[in-house]
């Protein structure tokens, strides 16, 4: 099971790298935008740390899209 998580969270890192580059955001940027730390983002995407299911809305939503399809790109 943990090893599920952790590819999970690994993939999901991923994602969230690859839609903010996809749309040309920093990590400043895309902070800004979901009312978040700058380091909240990089922690995000190295998976230093596990985000809240309330940060993981606020940075899918400022990627413009569903944290529900954020979530279906990682699995």
């Amino acid at each position: 099971m943990a090893k599920d998580v952790d590819k999970f969270e690994k993939r999901f890192a991923e994602a969230v790298k690859k839609l903010r580059k996809d749309r040309g955001l920093s990590h400043e940027r895309l902070a800004i935008a979901a009312g978040v730390t700058r380091p909240t983002i990089a922690n995000i995407e190295s998976c230093k740390k596990s985000p809240t299911l309330a940060t993981c809305y606020k940075v899918a939503n400022s990627l413009g899209i569903p944290l529900s399809e954020l979530i279906k790109d990682a699995e």
